[in-house]
């Protein structure tokens, strides 16, 4: 499912969680930046890290490249997906299903 698939009142934004107002407790926009992608990013760097020529070796490179994810990074991550969450919550309640559909995605691709 490619991430252009959910969208909001504002087209131009692309794919997009809410956006924070100024009386918002998150300390940041909501909107998806590079940063949101940094743990699959990192394993994709490791899967096709010497080639992959066969499904079989890709297949092995994911499964090797998910089981030595960093335990810290992994919580960084956890952490990082439920506060943007808890920060949906209170921004835009009625986007709570287009924001979960869109983080398992990611986390399904993974």
């Amino acid at each position: 499912m490619p991430f252009n698939v959910i969208q909001t009142d504002y087209p131009s934004s692309g794919p997009h969680i809410a956006f924070c107002t100024q009386h918002s407790p998150c300390q940041f926009s909501l909107d998806l930046i590079s940063f949101d992608f940094f743990l699959w990013g990192y394993l994709k760097s490791k899967v096709y890290l010497g080639g992959v020529s066969t499904l079989a070796i890709l297949k092995d490179n994911m499964l090797r490249a998910v089981l030595s994810i960093p335990g810290d990074m992994l919580l960084s991550a956890v952490e990082n997906v439920v506060y943007k969450i808890q920060c949906l919550v209170h921004e835009k309640a009625d986007r709570i299903e287009k924001g979960l559909v869109l983080w398992c995605t990611v986390i399904s691709s993974l």
